[in-house]
């Protein structure tokens, strides 16, 4: 019960859930060398079954990974949302 009473104190204390300008941008750059050493969400995404011309929602896409690889498959007559 007391874990949960400084849990809330905590989170209470927090002013923003948001990241900073720097620090979104740092965490692209990071997922970018990422991506570049182990290429593997172009193999995950096939296995997911889209197709051109479905709609799809990327819910919590953060700096649009896997939101760039859907928009290239569902192409002009799908729907990509984020």
């Amino acid at each position: 019960m007391d874990v949960l009473l400084s849990l809330r104190k905590k989170v209470k204390k927090r002013k923003s859930e948001k990241l900073s300008d720097r620090s979104y941008r740092m965490m692209i750059i990071i997922f970018k060398i990422i991506d570049f050493i182990y290429p593997y969400i172009g193999r995950r995404v096939k296995k997911f079954g889209i197709q051109e011309g479905m709609t799809v929602m990327d819910y919590g896409c953060g700096p649009g990974r896997y939101s760039i690889k859907f928009a290239e498959i569902v192409g002009n007559k799908g729907k990509e949302s984020y």
